[in-house]
């Protein structure tokens, strides 16, 4: 007993501490819903569900995601290190209809199924996603997510075929981030699937290997684009 009551006591001093740091943003933590950490700033509410988040080492619990619910309107939502997890249970995405934001990390479940919960939410306008692998029907989901303005994706399999697939579906992507999670590198052929998209502001690529003259003939090729070629995993990348 006097060990549990010491485990809560230093959780409330840990969310007061988190409260004080953040200008008074109200915290919630829960142990028995695995660790599912809700952080409400202003009118916005931000979820991070995993087993790494803030350190805490604990998987997630299937059944912590119907308390998701009952946190009113979520804005965004990070699921990190799903450890358990089966994309069957992601059905709660079909309930959080005002989510705008939504990342999930080293997601090593079939894609696909995660893939068509995802396009349930239709107002989503920021995707970030580390997968293990990937396939073009799983892409074409994205023609469901009309306000979709940003895709970051980290996905060894990401293949040109697929990137015609994400350029085809995402039609009012502004902006883009890929990259192959450091197990290959794109090469110039890979990526021109991407020069169709006249509406990106933005493309930045990691693992990719192109010489000056091919990244010349893809800045000629999409002038109103900024592109940027570094070697950051993409999986520290994520939407804030």
């Amino acid at each position: 007993m006097f060990c549990i009551a010491l485990l809560w006591h230093l959780i409330i001093v840990y969310s007061s501490t988190l409260a004080q740091e953040t200008n008074d943003s109200r915290f919630l933590e829960t142990l028995r819903n695995g660790g599912i950490v809700c952080k409400l700033i202003a009118n916005k509410t931000h979820v991070r569900i995993g087993s790494a988040v803030d350190n805490w080492p604990m998987d997630i619990s299937p059944r912590g995601f119907n308390e998701l619910q009952k946190l009113g309107d979520i804005d965004v939502l990070s699921v990190e290190f799903p450890t358990g997890l089966r994309s069957e249970e992601y059905e709660f995405l079909q309930t959080l209809d005002k989510v705008v934001s939504f990342s999930i990390f080293f997601h090593d479940d079939d894609f696909g199924p995660l893939m068509a919960r995802i396009a349930t939410c239709k107002g989503l306008q920021q995707l970030s996603l580390g997968v293990h692998e990937s396939s073009v029907e799983d892409w074409a989901a994205l023609a469901k997510v009309e306000q979709l303005e940003e895709l970051r994706v980290s996905c060894p399999s990401l293949s040109r075929e697929q990137l015609h697939a994400i350029s085809t579906n995402a039609k009012h992507l502004t902006r883009i981030t890929i990259g192959r999670s450091g197990v290959s590198q794109f090469k110039y052929q890979d990526l021109l699937p991407l020069t169709s998209m006249n509406q990106l502001t933005s493309l930045i690529i990691n693992d990719a290997d192109l010489s000056e003259s091919e990244l010349h003939k893809l800045r000629m090729a999409m002038p109103h684009t900024r592109i940027s070629i570094n070697t950051v995993p993409i999986t520290t990348l994520k939407l804030e």
